[in-house]
């Protein structure tokens, strides 16, 4: 009787593992079709009111692709935009489409406005590819009395001749040697919206399709015509969480982020420990899980995302279990087992390079290096700390790095590819954490087969390993 009822617990837990692993595929499927239907919407009601996606404030460090070449920035403010000192009398800027064409047919009108105390000289240079010596178009005078109005232009007397619609653009500036010029604003606009009857068509995908065949789908119609207005058949409520979420400003993410760390704070009174932790989790992953699935962190980064993401980790401090692991065992076996699983995973790596044509080995740049071994260290944090303990506490025994990987893979939504890698991964470091209770040899592993991935996968089949709406919206 007692065997009998104990596999009745273990077909339990496996059909609610089954359950879990369903639910992550369905929120990722569900989210990355409704953050492109929130798009497209978000681009009609600009096209609608004679707007244009197509617009970038110089006063936002987003609007450019890197620094400005050949130019000293002095300063960047609201009210002045982006004042520049031309020390050669030149400067070069790369305007960010983040991953668009522009829409010739639909915005086919340019508005400037500058400010310089003498006369100057700009043009635009473009590609319909990604080539690194980008064409440029004819030059165009600038007199300082047209400060006080926009500029207006068409677009085709400004582009060079193109076999497509562009998807890089540049602005390029010529002026005298040490001169000053405050950009303001650049923006596309097109000529007429009564009854919308200048609106690109809009296509709509079927949000059943996995996130990476629907991303697939959706990049291989940008390059028969221009973005945007890729949409999806996403139910509206998704379609309205992906909206609030695009939406999110500085001041609702401090308001959410307090809420979450109050809630967090009220459940450190449960006395309850299943409760407790079952809650905690929630709170801890669950709701990460659907806000990254439904487009955070945004692409641009978004200050308000930073803020909802410190509070995040606030809440997770507060809500950590209350007896802590501590090490056991010897270090040196945990250091050997995690090299080999190291060792395991690159092969596997390779493996996948070569059945999918590989790639010339590249490196990340050293800002993005330090950005992901930070997120090593709170991932594995999070996985050891917070995850386990509180699985440990619902009463979880069996199966249990199959429960924490598959929560550690619910921390790269919507991007399914990924989820895959990290739900064996966090299955493997979860079970090392099991063995050893030591951190320092997942957190290498982690970091090893993280890199060897960059390294060795191509961009487009991780889609740059990207989570929350960089993975949607992110160029590759």
């Amino acid at each position: 009787m007692g065997d009998r009822r104990l596999r009745g617990v273990w077909v339990q837990r496996l059909d609610s593992l089954l359950w879990l692993a369903l639910g992550l595929a369905l929120l990722a499927t569900l989210g990355s079709a409704a953050q492109l239907e929130a798009q497209a919407r978000a681009e009609l009601r600009l096209f609608a009111a004679g707007q244009s996606p197509y617009a970038w404030r110089f006063a936002d460090p987003n609007a450019l692709v890197g620094p400005p070449l050949a130019a000293t920035v002095l300063s960047r403010s609201e009210t002045s935009g982006l004042q520049l000192q031309l020390p050669q009398g030149h400067a070069n800027l790369g305007l960010r489409l983040s991953g668009r064409r522009v829409d010739r047919a639909a915005a086919p009108e340019l508005r400037l406005r500058l400010h310089s105390e003498q006369p100057l000289r700009w043009r635009l240079a473009a590609a319909s590819d990604l080539r690194p010596d980008v064409p440029a178009g004819p030059w165009q005078s600038w007199r300082p009395e047209d400060k006080d109005r926009p500029s207006q232009y068409l677009l085709a007397e400004l582009l060079p001749p193109l076999d497509a619609d562009p998807i890089q653009l540049r602005l390029q500036i010529e002026a005298g040697r040490g001169q000053q010029v405050k950009l303001q604003s650049l923006s596309l606009h097109p000529r007429a919206c009564g009854d919308q009857g200048c609106l690109p068509p809009q296509l709509q995908l079927d949000w059943r399709r996995p996130p990476a065949s629907l991303l697939a789908q959706r990049d291989a119609l940008s390059q028969q015509q221009p973005l945007p207005r890729v949409g999806s058949t996403a139910p509206g409520w998704a379609v309205w969480i992906a909206e609030q979420i695009r939406g999110l400003g500085v001041i609702a993410a401090l308001a959410a982020g307090a809420l979450w760390v109050l809630a967090a704070l009220a459940l450190r009174r449960q006395r309850c420990a299943g409760r407790r932790a079952g809650l905690a989790l929630l709170l801890g992953a669950g709701l990460p899980m659907l806000l990254l699935a439904f487009g955070l962190p945004r692409f641009p980064p978004a200050a308000a995302d930073a803020a909802l993401i410190a509070l995040w980790l606030i809440a997770v401090l507060i809500l950590r279990p209350r007896a802590a692991p501590v090490a056991a065992g010897h270090a040196r076996t945990a250091w050997i087992e995690a090299g080999l699983l190291s060792v395991a995973g690159v092969a596997f790596l390779v493996a996948i390079a070569m059945a999918t044509g590989g790639r010339s080995l590249d490196t990340p740049d050293g800002e993005r290096l330090l950005r992901y071994l930070g997120w090593v260290a709170l991932q594995q944090l999070w996985l050891a700390r917070f995850v386990l303990p509180h699985l440990q506490s619902l009463g979880i025994q069996r199966a249990l790095p199959l429960w924490a990987g598959l929560l550690f893979c619910g921390l790269h939504l919507p991007n399914d590819g990924l989820m895959l890698l990290t739900f064996a991964g966090g299955s493997a470091w979860a079970w090392l954490a099991l063995r050893h209770g030591r951190l320092l040899p997942q957190l290498a592993s982690h970091a090893a087969l993280g890199l060897a991935a960059m390294v060795l996968l191509p961009p487009g089949l991780l889609r740059s390993l990207e989570v929350g709406g960089r993975f949607v919206f992110a160029p590759l």
